[in-house]
């Protein structure tokens, strides 16, 4: 029983998609983690509504334009990589599908990376043009992690064949005759 267990989990392990998520996913990990600590801090420290803020009477003796700047810094990190993760989770499931097939992972990681954005794109009667928060953010990351599996998958298929070595450098004129190709 228990071989059979250990058996069907290295069989699941070495699909190509799981090896890309697990990789992409520790990847992006830290950046998930200074997000949250962000929210976390904003919520207790610096919102109106928060213990520590009204335990500590923080409004009362932190100078308000300190106050004020705390605020956005913390919400402006937590913007740029929480609201973020399906971007980077593109990009990063992109590249290492190139990785994992030995192809050059620059250009796949930023079509992915584009991809991923144009995806979220919104087009609005009165603003224009505007991204949908809910296609970038953690809940859609499963979508970004699909799309730059994808385009890494569209690069193997329809790239060049030769394969880099491994620790062979990347020349510019290398990308350019890739993305002629």
């Amino acid at each position: 029983m228990i071989d059979a267990i250990v058996k069907r989990t290295v069989r699941y392990r070495q699909h190509s998609f799981i090896r890309v998520v697990r990789r992409t996913l520790a990847v992006i990990f830290p950046l998930a983690l200074i997000g949250i600590i962000a929210q976390v801090l904003f919520i207790v420290f610096f919102s109106n509504d928060g213990y520590l803020y009204n335990v500590l009477s923080i409004g009362d003796w932190v100078p308000k334009v300190v106050l004020t700047k705390a605020q956005y810094s913390l919400l402006a990190l937590s913007q740029v990589t929480i609201e973020m993760l399906t971007v980077y989770a593109a990009y990063g499931a992109a590249r290492y599908t190139a990785q994992l097939y030995q192809i050059d992972d620059q250009v796949p990681g930023i079509t992915g990376l584009v991809t991923s954005l144009l995806l979220s794109v919104r087009y609005t009667p009165n603003r224009g043009v505007s991204f949908d928060q809910n296609m970038m953010s953690y809940g859609s990351l499963l979508g970004g992690l699909l799309v730059g599996y994808l385009v890494g998958q569209i690069f193997r298929w329809l790239g060049k064949k030769n394969r880099l070595k491994p620790g062979q450098p990347i020349h510019t004129v290398d990308i350019e005759e890739q993305v002629a190709a």
